[in-house]
């Protein structure tokens, strides 16, 4: 027997979507219905190539050339925005938060938490507490308080930046006696160091223009009519790479970025690929793996076959994830979990605007539907949860929701919830979509970056 689904295009995005992903996101839709349809594209057959055609490469007699270190850097950024962490509006201007501000942790590029101000994070219960390094100094010569950091938590979370978000499992923000900070959080979060990425800044500077930070770069001057020097800051705690200076490039209008890259005005750009504009870019990059989920979400309102597990595991096991990195994301985009084989069922996709489409989901009135979410660097998925800011009747399961709990109360039995939650399939995770740090032809550069830290190990360049 057959059955058919209505699957609602459009995408629920936590913070934002943007019009340019429409076109994407019906690609999507469509490599979803044929993986799940089962249908597969043929290849033609090679065709017969005699030894003599088959051309021969020519010998590589020249050395290959040794990259030199980078000594000058030039970025683009806004000069209509603002460059305080707390002000900023603009995404380009957010990019260059690490190199003027540190925080007490950042994360890897697998996504676990590393202590730079921080010496120590430690847990007992709801209580997390952080020690200080000793001896850290702001730009200015003065030296880091556990009251800076309180201050720069409190204009963190009224900044009503995505920042005071990932925040706002905290209840309680102080300095004990020893100078260490207390977080206290309303609800136990064994991945929270992930999350204190804030940029920390001197206390009383929240409505500077360029508020005092701890980082490897200052703000030591302006050149032209619209630039912005940076220095390496000679007081930072840190190694010190051999890029002294960092020019700051206005840049008006984000379609001129691929010009300024070509042209040599800038040296590298970042584009989450989101846009069309970025498709001009460079042919030279670097990928960065973003935490922004797609996903498939399941109607848990229903009585029929999508009510049973055992039915949404076929249908987890019938999508082909390869196939929609590789037909809706040029494979710019990393598949979830496991690769799987589609299967022999058919879909009909009904198309909406964005507000049917939300009215739909709201209602209820959906088998299925294609959704996006940036998770926070903590990993949360409990808005994709029951009870969530993201579920829309997602299905409730009692054994999911307690070991769920138990994971990110103790961190330990991760392994027991993936287990349980792939018999159940409440909802179906499909790829992690990627961004990409294009440079210009001069640059030269051994490059690891994370979407949190674009400049992760720039002493290496």
């Amino acid at each position: 027997m057959a059955y058919m689904f209505r699957l609602w295009v459009g995408c629920p995005i936590l913070n934002q979507m943007e019009n340019q992903m429409k076109q994407r996101y019906y690609a999507l839709l469509l490599a979803v219905a044929v993986a799940v349809s089962g249908c597969a594209v043929s290849e033609p057959e090679p065709e017969d190539i005699s030894p003599e055609q088959i051309p021969v490469p020519a010998p590589v007699t020249s050395q290959p050339e040794q990259v030199q270190p980078v000594s000058e850097l030039r970025l683009a950024y806004s000069a209509s925005d603002s460059l305080n962490p707390y002000k900023m509006k603009t995404e380009l201007n957010r990019q260059l938060i690490p190199l003027l501000y540190d925080s007490l942790t950042r994360v890897d590029p697998s996504y676990r938490p590393e202590n730079r101000l921080a010496e120590s994070v430690t847990y007992n219960g709801n209580i997390c507490t952080v020690k200080l390094r000793r001896n850290i100094l702001f730009s200015d010569g003065s030296l880091l308080q556990g009251a800076d950091v309180v201050y720069s938590f409190r204009t963190a979370v009224a900044s009503g930046q995505s920042i005071a978000m990932r925040l706002q499992n905290v209840e309680r923000c102080e300095v004990d006696q020893e100078g260490n900070v207390i977080f206290t959080l309303s609800q136990p979060d064994a991945d929270f160091a992930a999350l204190l990425s804030f940029p920390i800044i001197k206390e009383g500077h929240a409505d500077a223009d360029f508020p005092t930070g701890i980082s490897r770069y200052y703000v030591s001057g302006t050149w032209g009519n619209t630039g912005v020097m940076l220095s390496a800051n000679p007081l930072y705690y840190g190694e010190k790479g051999s890029i002294e200076t960092i020019r700051l490039v206005s840049s008006t209008d984000p379609s001129a970025l691929a010009f300024s890259l070509k042209s040599g005005e800038i040296d590298l750009h970042y584009s989450d690929l989101s846009g069309s504009e970025t498709n001009n870019l460079s042919t030279s990059g670097r990928v960065v793996s973003q935490n922004r989920m797609v996903f498939l979400g399941i109607n848990g309102r229903q009585q029929g076959v999508l009510a049973e597990p055992a039915f949404r595991r076929a249908l987890d096991l019938a999508l082909n994830r390869d196939e929609l990195v590789s037909t809706a994301y040029m494979s710019c985009a990393e598949v979830s979990r496991y690769p799987f084989h589609p299967s022999f069922y058919r879909v009909e996709v009904v198309s909406q605007s964005f507000s049917q489409y939300e009215e739909s989901l709201a209602r209820g009135g959906y088998d299925l539907y294609l959704g996006e979410v940036r998770l926070f660097e903590n990993m949360d998925i409990s808005p994709l949860m029951s009870g969530g800011a993201l579920p829309y009747s997602v299905g409730y399961s009692e054994q999911l929701e307690t070991l769920y709990a138990a994971y990110k109360g103790t961190g330990e039995g991760l392994e027991a919830f993936c287990e349980a939650f792939e018999a159940e399939c409440l909802f179906l995770p499909l790829l992690y979509r990627q961004g990409q740090i294009s440079f210009n032809r001069e640059f030269q550069a051994e490059m690891i970056a994370t979407e949190q830290d674009l400049f992760y190990n720039i002493v290496e360049w």
